[in-house]
């Protein structure tokens, strides 16, 4: 992948640019996320938040996790 990418939400209504790889990527398939993504995981790319640019807003959607720990997602 080259450096800097760009993506955002298929409405168009978020977007973002990355300029660096990100730091590590994880898929979690606990309960919440099979949930979240409608699939068998979710994956989550973590980056260092100056590498990260974003535009426009979003909403956040709090729910518990099996955990018992709050689990917030963004949404445009």
């Amino acid at each position: 992948m080259e450096i800097p990418f760009t993506g955002g939400c298929l409405c168009g209504a978020f977007r973002y640019v990355c300029r660096a790889h990100p730091l590590s990527m994880h898929n979690c398939h606990c309960r919440d996320c099979q949930r979240q993504g409608g699939g068998p995981m979710s994956v989550i790319a973590v980056y260092r938040r100056e590498d990260v640019q974003f535009a426009g807003t979003l909403r956040a959607f709090r729910s518990m996790s099996d955990s018992g720990r709050e689990v917030v997602r963004w949404f445009c």
